[in-house]
């Protein structure tokens, strides 16, 4: 995983650590949880532990705000929803953004 895809400058994470249902990543300052259910998620976020939670699962676009960014970037292939998504997310505001492919 790379703090910056841009060409010329792959920067490594500082620290990732994956659990049997977690990934823990530091980016900059920030300490992001990532992992596949909701379910996990959203308590997750609720506690304040973590910057950014990042899910999937339901490949439904979702970003809410609390104490937490909670973020599901919706599907990169788009076989479900018929819509390709990402997210970015700025990690001096916390703002998430969806950009279509």
């Amino acid at each position: 995983m790379y703090t910056s895809l841009s060409p010329g400058s792959l920067t490594p994470v500082q620290q990732t650590e994956v659990h049997p249902n977690l990934a823990e990543v530091s980016l900059g300052d920030k300490k992001i949880a990532v992992m596949h259910y909701p379910e996990l998620a959203i308590p997750i976020a609720k506690s304040g532990d973590y910057d950014i939670v990042i899910y999937g699962h339901t490949h439904q676009i979702d970003i809410q705000k609390g104490q937490s960014l909670l973020l599901n970037p919706g599907e990169t292939g788009g076989w479900t929803t018929g819509k390709a998504t990402v997210a970015v997310v700025d990690l001096a505001t916390l703002e998430a953004t969806i950009h279509e492919l």
